[in-house]
């Protein structure tokens, strides 16, 4: 039998949409290390922790907008990596990063919340996000 569809907006799919929506947003459809723009090559959304960490798989925080076929790589160099950790840094992720890389059941019992709840106060900052000014 299959799973009833949610209407609220929480799917997963859904979720992941809204994400990759809020990335490009917040970089401006340009590619994090090039800065080539989605109409000169193909965009892709990179997770900074990978996606199966629940914590952090529908945050637009844990994103970085980059071209698909050669950034993208350029992305596990160490060169690239020492960029990543340098804009970590400078735009304060680091610590919020490492908080949600943990255990998730640990943090929704320290947090106090449920997994439905938190999928809610996923899908409303990536709607505040969306619905931010760009500048």
């Amino acid at each position: 039998m299959a799973k009833p569809k949610k209407r609220d907006g929480l799917s997963d799919s859904n979720l992941l949409k809204l994400r990759r929506e809020a990335v490009h947003k917040h970089f401006n459809d340009c590619c994090f290390f090039c800065g080539q723009h989605k109409s000169q090559v193909p965009l892709e959304d990179h997770h900074l922790v990978k996606r199966k960490n629940f914590l952090l798989r529908y945050d637009w925080r844990n994103g970085l907008l980059v071209c698909k076929y050669v950034c993208h790589n350029y992305a596990e160099t160490p060169t690239g990596k020492a960029k990543i950790a340098s804009y970590l840094k400078d735009a304060d992720l680091l610590d919020y990063l490492q908080e949600r890389s943990g255990q998730c059941k640990d943090w929704f019992v320290s947090h106090g919340i449920s997994r439905k709840d938190f999928m809610s106060q996923m899908y409303e900052d990536l709607k505040r996000k969306l619905n931010e000014p760009l500048f």
